[in-house]
């Protein structure tokens, strides 16, 4: 009996641990959401390893607004912030965080499990989520972040769920 609740109590500590390992800090990359909360005008700082740049762009996308707030290049890998809000009257659905972003000859892929914020699935009309999609660098390669001045972004495809209708979200963005 004590063997048993010694193993559970393992168990649960362990579980503890896994629960807060994703309790990281946020990245404090703009997602755009509020009026005025980057710069209007694209301003880098290239601190470091890291070079954050405000974007403020707008796209429609088959319906769906998507404002891609700000953009920070790691070496390791690219934070894009953003905010998606249904325009439409149908359900649509989006995946940015499954998307990739492509660097001269590198494509970095989407990971799911660093993603800030409620970014991918379902947009009824209306709704709007926020959040900062992270794209992480191929292993054995690495970033330069000062020398980057523009990212393709290829987010994934906005779905309506109404009129079947698919458009892709592809996106030049100059970081400078």
């Amino acid at each position: 009996m004590i063997r048993y609740k010694k193993a559970f109590y393992v168990l649960l500590i362990g579980l503890l641990m896994m629960s807060l390992i994703g309790c990281g800090d946020p990245s404090g990359v703009d997602t755009g959401a509020e009026p005025g909360s980057a710069k209007s005008e694209a301003q880098s700082s290239a601190t470091g390893e890291a070079k954050k740049v405000a974007i403020n762009e707008e796209f429609i996308i088959n319906g769906l607004k998507i404002t891609i707030g700000e953009v920070q290049v790691e070496k390791d890998c690219i934070l894009i912030g953003m905010t998606i809000k249904n325009e439409s009257s149908n359900k649509l659905s989006f995946f940015p965080d499954q998307g990739c972003v492509v660097v001269g000859d590198i494509q970095l892929e989407g990971n799911l499990f660093r993603t800030e914020g409620d970014i991918s699935g379902d947009f009824h009309p209306g709704v709007e989520k926020s959040g900062v999609a992270v794209f992480t660098v191929p292993e054995g390669k690495t970033l330069n972040p000062k020398e980057i001045t523009e990212i393709v972004l290829h987010a994934g495809d906005v779905f309506n769920k109404a009129t079947f209708a698919v458009e892709p979200f592809d996106a030049n963005l100059a970081l400078k």
